[in-house]
């Protein structure tokens, strides 16, 4: 049996859009870092370790451009406007159980690596049987990604 999913239900799509959105105005570049060995982590790395991190190029990023984003965001789907904080920017995405949570943050984290080029992110789940469950839906939704 294989799954088929619905790239088009507009609640899905609004919420991807209003995360995209946020981060309209911003400048990124892939960044290239490296770490190599040395006695204090000669453990972690066989020679010489090389990783990406998500660059943001505008300082004024969150004090500025992301408040405004944030507004224009909450003000359209009729919610009360907050202030970010800009020590900790954190922004919350919350939806009904059954409409597709999962769906929608793996679709959000591919629709941010094609438009800003981002390649790092963390997902918390509050249980290992969640953390089983993303992963699995991670692998029934690869070939659906994939078109």
């Amino acid at each position: 049996m294989k799954f088929q999913f619905e790239s088009s239900l507009p609640h899905q799509n609004k919420a991807i859009e209003s995360v995209i959105r946020l981060f309209e105005g911003i400048k990124t570049k892939a960044w290239i870092f490296s770490i190599s060995r040395t006695q204090e982590n000669l453990n972690l790395f066989n020679d010489t370790f090389q990783g990406f991190s998500n660059r943001i190029q505008t300082n004024n990023w969150t004090e500025e451009i992301a408040q405004d984003n944030l507004n224009k965001i909450q003000e359209e789907n009729n919610l009360k406007k907050t202030k970010i904080n800009s020590d900790s920017p954190i922004f919350d995405i919350e939806m009904e159980t059954g409409t597709g949570k999962t769906y929608v943050f793996l679709k959000t984290i591919l629709e941010l690596s094609r438009t800003y080029n981002f390649k790092k992110f963390i997902i918390v789940v509050p249980s290992i049987a969640i953390k089983e469950g993303i992963l699995k839906s991670l692998q029934i939704t690869k070939e659906h990604f994939g078109d």
